[in-house]
């Protein structure tokens, strides 16, 4: 199985908001899926403001808020590095960084949603670049021109 990525969609909070709005565009916020069980929840992970680097298990991705699309890598690779990740601190500044853009690797060991997701399938030298819309147009112009 290749790795499916999930972005948040619909957002309820003034960040959330500002970053869809700033954006411009639908996310506000993405997750690597590790796997997909047998009652339809999923287990994810990322980087989440206020927790940092986690794994969470038998989650929800209702299609209201969420859209799911294939991506790059293997789900062990990615599964792998947020085991040795796990616990690191949300990059409250690295998030600025995509607001204000080009602002590269600033805080060590802390990351952003689209950053630690795309490190965890193995394309750290681009990761701080994208932000979950960046990320979902890359990913989805991708899978065009490689499947």
């Amino acid at each position: 199985m290749a790795v499916k990525f999930a972005f948040a969609k619909n957002p309820t909070t003034l960040k959330d908001k500002f970053i869809c709005w700033w954006r411009h565009g639908a996310y506000y916020h993405s997750e690597v899926i590790l796997e997909e069980n047998a009652d339809g929840t999923y287990t994810i992970a990322s980087a989440v403001p206020g927790i940092g680097v986690r794994t969470a298990y038998n989650q929800s991705l209702p299609a209201s808020d969420w859209d799911i699309i294939d991506g790059p890598g293997q789900p062990e690779v990615a599964a792998a590095w947020f085991k040795a990740h796990d616990g690191e601190k949300y990059d409250w500044f690295g998030l600025l960084g995509f607001v204000l853009s080009p602002i590269k690797d600033v805080s060590p060991n802390k990351w952003w949603c689209s950053n630690a997701d795309l490190t965890s399938v193995g394309m750290s030298s681009c990761a701080w670049r994208f932000e979950p819309n960046t990320m979902y147009a890359f990913l989805s112009d991708l899978l065009k021109v490689q499947y």
